[in-house]
């Protein structure tokens, strides 16, 4: 991966069922890269925000976004109050963003992203890093009542993650990944910034002496 493709996260939570994070990249061509998965079970939120900041150390994430569920207050009451998950995970260093509530739509986006032929692969690819998500795609079955959602007493946890990202990009049009020069033009900014800072910081002392 290139080290311009912006990066983001993905979190569904669970804990008697499987909890699942992800990570993405995106390539200059817009096409989505998931590169990492997190997939456990019997982890509490704050063990599982822990992880989910050790395996993205180094990295820079653009944002991370999650079930909406994790933004309501539970009830139980810890040392902390009672805290939602969103606030537990936030308090570890992992702060999300709600993701959308609409399965159908959500659902319709996946597939797009899916859809290939002999000439144009996916615009979202998994690698073989990500296990728990290529096994569980070719096991999903549509719910019966609903023939447009899945039957949500699959094992859907790492779809549900890709679900609430790919409606981010669905809902926002401003996320390309920069360019080596606008990257590098950056760079010079903030070295520029912080010379003039620093000057004007020296300054400020040769004056007070």
């Amino acid at each position: 991966m290139e080290c311009t493709w912006r990066k983001f996260r993905s979190y569904d939570h669970g804990y008697t069922a499987p909890a699942c994070c992800k990570w993405y990249a995106m390539d200059n061509d817009g096409r989505i890269w998931a590169y990492r998965e997190l997939y456990v079970t019997g982890m509490d939120a704050e063990n599982i925000g822990k992880e989910i900041v050790r395996l993205s150390k180094g990295e820079n994430i653009n944002y991370t976004v999650a079930d909406s569920s994790i933004f309501a207050r539970t009830g139980f009451s810890d040392k902390w109050g009672n805290e939602t998950i969103a606030a537990v995970l936030a308090r570890t260093g992992v702060e999300c963003i709600p993701g959308s509530k609409d399965r159908i739509a959500g659902w319709n986006t996946v597939r797009r992203y899916l859809k290939w032929d002999e000439k144009s692969p996916p615009m979202m690819i998994h690698f073989t890093t990500c296990e728990n998500s290529i096994r569980t795609y070719p096991k999903l079955i549509h719910d019966t009542r609903k023939p447009e959602d899945l039957d949500t007493r699959g094992e859907e946890h790492a779809q549900d993650a890709d679900r609430y990202f790919l409606m981010t990009l669905h809902d926002n049009k401003d996320l390309r990944p920069v360019t080596e020069l606008e990257r590098k033009m950056e760079e010079y900014k903030d070295q520029h910034l912080r010379q003039s800072l620093k000057e004007i910081y020296e300054d400020q002392i040769t004056y007070e002496r």
